[in-house]
């Protein structure tokens, strides 16, 4: 709760925590750098596709195309974003079910339990 007693602005945080894709820096997680380039030829359609599954996965089209040659999974963005917002409701019940002192607690471990197997099915496709 902020000072007035509302909670605070949602948006403040959003803010303050959203990277854009334009003015994103790339680090690297790994130590090798990537020296090495290669070029291939594409068709327009098949770059446009390339072009949406990347957006759609949030990430360049060069991170999209090297994981997917090199055989790992894309996780979509929408899917990451689902599982968070699963993960906060989970802790929302939580906090719900501490607060009334267990009054539904049949029905809240089993909404949880649905919702933790939803995270896990949304997971096992990425």
């Amino acid at each position: 709760m902020g000072g007035d007693g509302f909670p605070p602005d949602r948006n403040h945080f959003s803010r303050a925590f959203s990277t854009s894709f334009n003015n994103m820096t790339f680090k690297r997680t790994q130590a090798e750098p990537l020296s090495c380039q290669c070029n291939i030829r594409l068709t327009p359609s098949e770059m446009e596709e390339l072009k949406d599954a990347a957006s759609v996965a949030g990430i360049t089209v060069s991170t999209y195309i090297r994981q997917r040659a090199l055989g790992r999974r894309v996780a979509a963005n929408t899917d990451m974003t689902t599982i968070r917002e699963l993960r906060r409701i989970g802790g929302l019940l939580k906090h719900i079910h501490n607060e009334s002192g267990g009054a539904y607690s049949q029905l809240t471990a089993d909404t949880l339990i649905e919702i933790q197997k939803a995270i896990v099915s949304i997971g096992n496709g990425l």
